[in-house]
């Protein structure tokens, strides 16, 4: 049986960087968990993504059922408390029966090749697929987990280095 991952757009410069990624990953599927799949970023709503998968045969697949819902979103966003109670909210809500079907669904497509579950949130720590991922893994199946993207550079850092003071 073939390995689920997880990818998150955010900071990607457009959807063929995505493609690019999700080819060089070999990934056969794509499972939108965006509970709305849609982003207010040019080419990241569902009709498009699905469109430039399909373009270089990769299947695309929405599963609104593993979304995260708007009033939990925001625990995610920062480590701690917060985060904690955001996904033991996620964890129980995969209990469902809708939740269920859908992972049942992924189970299946893991089958036929590598799958991946895709949200904006590029740090799969702040991120609820991170629970759906969790899941997978503790069930026994072959998850690899994405490492947390580095932390870009500040702009203010890279002020300050760049600026240099003339003794008087």
């Amino acid at each position: 049986m073939h390995a689920v991952t997880g990818i998150g757009y955010q900071g990607l410069a457009d959807t063929a960087a995505l493609i690019a990624e999700l080819q060089d990953r070999g990934v056969a599927m794509v499972i939108d968990v965006r509970e709305s799949p849609t982003s207010m970023r040019t080419g990241f709503a569902s009709v498009e993504i699905a469109t430039a998968c399909l373009d270089v045969g990769i299947e695309y697949r929405h599963e609104p059922a593993l979304g995260n819902s708007s009033d939990n979103r925001q625990g995610f966003k920062h480590a701690g408390p917060g985060r904690e109670k955001a996904r033991a909210t996620m964890t129980e809500r995969l209990g469902r029966r809708a939740a269920g079907a859908a992972m049942n669904r992924i189970w299946q497509a893991m089958h036929t090749g590598p799958v991946a579950l895709l949200c904006m949130e590029r740090d799969e720590e702040a991120c609820h697929r991170r629970c759906i991922l969790e899941a997978f893994a503790a069930k026994g199946f072959n998850v690899e987990f994405a490492p947390t993207p580095p932390v870009p550079p500040s702009l203010f850092t890279a002020a300050a280095e760049e600026r240099t003071v003339e003794p008087r």
